[in-house]
Formats: structure tokens, C-alpha cells, sequence
């Protein structure tokens, strides 16, 4: 993704679900499965520790990755911006995810 890059320990992903029901899947009961899949855009550098070390994600741009709903999602136009921790899995393209 040209034109930005998150800060520090984040992560931007596209859902793989349709942009139309995004809101209902990022912010639905969190009874249902807290997982969602999506597709990597653009990662921050990655977590940075007390003693000021940074851990890297350990996984690219172009992954298809499962995140954690319910833990540091914010969204933007049709995105996911998630915390790097609430990436779960990095799984196939064509994976299904349901619940």
C-alpha cells in the first residue's frame, strides 16, 4: 500500500469479507468467532519493548492473516488497522474462517 505506513506495532489489513458488511463483521457480538481474515497492506516496524528494542511482525505484506476482532482494531475506509499482537495465524488465501 503506497502513500503511508503505521506507526510502531501496527498492522493495516484488508478484509477478505465484503467491504459492505465490514461493520457488522468487525463490531458484531462478540459471542461469534473472534476471528477474521484479511490480507496485509502495510506493517509498522514493529513492537517495541521497555529497553527499547523492537520485535518485528513475522509476517509480510501480501499475507493472508487471521486477527483477533475484539483486541485493537480500529477502521478506516473499508480497512482494518490492527495492534501486530492481534494477528493470530497467517493462513492460505483461500482458507475459510467461520464460526
Amino acid at each position: 500500500m503506497k502513500g503511508f505506513k503505521p506507526h510502531g506495532d501496527k498492522v493495516v489489513i484488508e478484509l477478505c469479507e465484503k467491504k459492505k458488511e465490514f461493520d457488522k463483521i468487525i463490531y458484531e457480538d462478540k459471542k461469534n468467532i473472534p476471528w477474521v481474515k484479511g490480507r496485509v497492506l502495510s506493517i509498522g516496524a514493529g513492537k517495541l519493548d521497555e529497553s527499547g528494542k523492537v520485535y518485528p511482525a513475522e509476517f509480510e505484506v501480501d499475507d493472508y492473516v487471521v486477527f483477533d476482532k475484539t483486541k485493537g482494531v480500529d477502521t478506516y475506509e473499508g480497512l482494518a488497522i490492527v495492534d501486530i499482537r492481534s494477528v493470530v495465524m497467517v493462513v492460505d488465501k483461500d482458507t475459510e474462517i467461520s464460526g
